[in-house]
């Protein structure tokens, strides 16, 4: 455990009255998100999995860093592939106000390099309706093609699910042309 030493009290006890009336908000939206994706993907029999009920594993893979990881996100892995290898992910950054989140496929750098060709030559304006932009997270080694990250409306949650379910439903579908070709 790390030590926290120097934590103000008065914050204390506001973040655990707070906890506690948000608790079912995170995970509630990314289960919304996966139930909603999990039906527009069907004919994919794709699951998704939600990183607040995935911290064994995320802890497993990355014991030290694991504890710091953030958890608001709900991602859907390739038949064929290692789920952290490549997965469409939804991500939500909940560090500040107003809360961000973006949509994309995410793939592993270690992956061959026919793979990351066949991806590179998808039309992703086609597919998704942009060309969605390129970031490289050194932590995880992740490569991701994602749309621009947009504030989360609260005031509007169902709304803001079927917006990021469609958008993840549009690039697993394209993504999973890529990855149809040859398995990981």
């Amino acid at each position: 455990m790390t030590d926290v030493g120097g934590i103000d009290d008065v914050c204390l006890c506001e973040f655990l009255r707070t906890r506690s009336q948000l608790q079912p908000l995170f995970p509630g939206i990314f289960l919304a998100i996966r139930t909603t994706v999990e039906t527009q993907l069907a004919d994919f029999d794709t699951r998704g999995t939600v990183g607040e009920l995935d911290r064994e594993t995320v802890l497993d893979r990355d014991p030290h860093g694991g504890l710091t990881t953030p958890y608001d996100w709900v991602a859907f892995g390739f038949s064929g592939y290692e789920f952290y290898d490549a997965h469409v992910g939804i991500v939500m950054d909940a560090t500040s106000w107003p809360c961000t989140m973006h949509v994309g496929f995410h793939r592993r750098a270690h992956l061959p390099d026919a793979l990351h060709t066949r991806v590179g030559s998808v039309n992703w304006n086609a597919a998704v309706g942009l060309a969605p932009a390129h970031v490289f997270i050194e932590a995880t080694g992740e490569h991701q093609l994602r749309d621009t990250a947009r504030p989360f409306d609260f005031s509007q949650i169902d709304s803001e699910v079927a917006h990021f379910a469609g958008r993840a439903a549009a690039y697993y579908r394209a993504a999973s042309v890529a990855l149809s070709s040859e398995s990981g």
